[in-house]
C-alpha cells in the first residue's frame, strides 16, 4: 500500500473504561483485527515541566471524534526519546530496552476567575500537586518491542510510560539544577497516581482505537471502621510518633509503590537491624549482662568500632538466642537479597536497583524475623 493516502476510520467498538482486571473480553475481541503499529498515550502530569511545547490540542481535553486533535511540533527539540531497561516487564517485552518517545504540552490549572493570572506558561516551583499548572505528555510506544501476546496490555503501556517519564524527570531535576531555581521538587509517579490515559492505536490497513483507559489497583477503600478510628484518636492524642517498626514497614510499602526500589531496599536492611538488635539486648538482658556489657557486644576489635550487621547475625544470634541462625536457608536469602544489597547502595557500587531486588530484599528480611520469631518462641 506504499503511496496510498492514509485514511483513518474509527474501528466499530466502544469506547471502554476498566480497570487491568477487565481488560480479557477486550483483548480477545481486538485479536481479531488487522495489525496495531502506533501505540500513543495521552495523559496529565500533576505538576509542570517547562521544555519546549511538543504538541497543542485542537481545543478539545481528549481524543474522541477525529483521529488526531493535536497539532504536533515538527522541531527535533520537542521530541524526547527515553529509553528504559526492560527487565522489570519480563518476557512482554524483547531486548533490553525499549525507546519511548515524549511530547509535553503546558497547561495551566489555574480558574480564569482566579484573582491571580499570570500571562505565558508560568510555573513555580514547589508545586508538587500542579495547583497553578501541570503538563499534557503525548507518549509513543514501538509495538515492535512488544511481545504479540502483550499488544492489548493497557496496563503494560501505562507502566512503560510511567517509568519513562520517571527516568526523564531525574535527568531533568539534574539538567535544570540552576540555584534558586531548582527543580528537585519532583516526585516520582505511578500510572494510579494518573489514571486516566487516553490510548490511541493505529493498525495497518490505516484503522485505528480510541479509548479511555482508567488504570485502577483494584483496591477500593471503605471508611475508616469505628475501631480504628478509636484507635487512631488514641495514638495522635498522645503526641507521639508512631512505633518505629510500624512506620518502617509502611514507608517501605509506600516505596514499594512508588518504584522507589532503592529506597525499599535501604529501609528493608533499616528494619531488620531495628527489629532484632532491641530482641538481642533483651536476651542479654534476661542472661544477667550489663548495659555497659552488652554495649560491648555490639563493638568490634581494639577502636571498638560497632560490629557489622552480617556479624551481627553470624556471631550475636547464636550468643544471645543459642541457636546458628546462619546455617539457614533464610541467612543464606538475607545475606544476597538484602545485606549485600544495601552495602553496595550505601558505598557508592550499587545505585539503580530493580523491582524484583527491592521485593526480594523486603520479603527477606520478613521471612528473617518469622524465623527467629519461630526459634526463639519457647
Amino acid at each position: 500500500m506504499d503511496g496510498q493516502k492514509k485514511v483513518f476510520v474509527r474501528r466499530d467498538a466502544p469506547m471502554t473504561v476498566g480497570a487491568r482486571e477487565s481488560e480479557e473480553n477486550l483483548i480477545k475481541q481486538r485479536k481479531a483485527w488487522a495489525n496495531p503499529t502506533v501505540k500513543q498515550l495521552l495523559f496529565n502530569l500533576p505538576f509542570s515541566l517547562r521544555t519546549p511545547e511538543g504538541f497543542r490540542l485542537n481545543n478539545k481535553e481528549t481524543i474522541d471524534a477525529s483521529r488526531f486533535p493535536l497539532r504536533l511540533n515538527p522541531h527535533p527539540n520537542t521530541v524526547f526519546e527515553v529509553k528504559i531497561g526492560t527487565d522489570n516487564y519480563g518476557r512482554k517485552c524483547k531486548g533490553e530496552f525499549i525507546a519511548i518517545q515524549l511530547r509535553f504540552c503546558y497547561q495551566s490549572t489555574v480558574p480564569k476567575t482566579s484573582p491571580i493570572q499570570f500571562g505565558g506558561t508560568v510555573s513555580f516551583g514547589g508545586d508538587r500537586l500542579g495547583k497553578f499548572s501541570h503538563t499534557k505528555v503525548l507518549a509513543n510506544i514501538p509495538l515492535e518491542s512488544i511481545n504479540d501476546d502483550f499488544k492489548w496490555d493497557n496496563g503494560l503501556y501505562c507502566d512503560l510510560v510511567v517509568d519513562a517519564v520517571n527516568l526523564f524527570v531525574e535527568h531533568y531535576a539534574v539538567v535544570t539544577r540552576i540555584p534558586g531555581f531548582d527543580r528537585f521538587h519532583y516526585q516520582r509517579l505511578t500510572s494510579y497516581m494518573i489514571m486516566a490515559f487516553t490510548v490511541l492505536t493505529d493498525f495497518d490497513d490505516f484503522a485505528y482505537d480510541v479509548e479511555e483507559y482508567f488504570d485502577l489497583n483494584g483496591q477500593i477503600i471503605g471508611e475508616l471502621p469505628e475501631a480504628d478510628a478509636v484507635t487512631l484518636k488514641e495514638l495522635i492524642a498522645s503526641g507521639e510518633p508512631p512505633a518505629l517498626l510500624d512506620a518502617l514497614h509502611s514507608q517501605i510499602r509506600n516505596s514499594l509503590d512508588l518504584k522507589d526500589w532503592r529506597s525499599a531496599a535501604i529501609d528493608s536492611a533499616i528494619l531488620l537491624e531495628t527489629w532484632l538488635t532491641p530482641k538481642l539486648k533483651a536476651a542479654y538482658t534476661a542472661k544477667g549482662l550489663k548495659n555497659r556489657e552488652i554495649k560491648e557486644r555490639f563493638k568490634t576489635g581494639e577502636l571498638h568500632l560497632p560490629i557489622s550487621l552480617g556479624d551481627i547475625l553470624v556471631t550475636l544470634i547464636p550468643d544471645a538466642l543459642g541457636f546458628n541462625f546462619d546455617g539457614s536457608d533464610e541467612y543464606e536469602a538475607l545475606k544476597t537479597k538484602t545485606i549485600t544489597l544495601r552495602n553496595h547502595i550505601v558505598h557508592g557500587r550499587k545505585h539503580f536497583v530493580t523491582k524484583a531486588e527491592a521485593e526480594l530484599s523486603y520479603a527477606s528480611v520478613n521471612k528473617a524475623i518469622e524465623f527467629i520469631e519461630k526459634a526463639t518462641a519457647n
